[in-house]
């Protein structure tokens, strides 16, 4: 991944998670997917891959939810979620941000 990587994309979740996690998060993730369709990109990390983004971002636990705005964190979320919930979280921050600007 370049270093730049992170700063292109306007509005990223960046989940990071254990493995064997993986699957019981794709029905939020599509949640999340559809209710910011266009404006969000999702990347789902693994907790072992990308330790230079582990450490960057201080993750500590799985799963870490990491809404980022051009590269910089907004905000967090630590430990599972339903569907419902993560999308009123991403909606609440990225309705906080300047208009045009995801």
């Amino acid at each position: 991944m370049q270093p730049d990587a992170l700063q292109r994309l306007h509005l990223l979740l960046l989940v990071c998670v254990r493995e064997q996690d993986q699957d019981s998060l794709d029905e939020v993730l599509q949640a999340a997917e559809a209710a910011l369709a266009g404006s969000l990109t999702i990347w789902l990390l693994d907790e072992t891959a990308l330790p230079d983004i582990k450490d960057r971002f201080l993750i500590v636990g799985t799963p870490t939810f990491l809404l980022l705005h051009r590269g910089v964190e907004l905000e967090r979320w630590l430990g599972k979620t339903d569907a419902p919930t993560l999308v009123a979280f991403l909606l609440q921050h990225a309705a906080a941000l300047p208009a045009g600007s995801t």
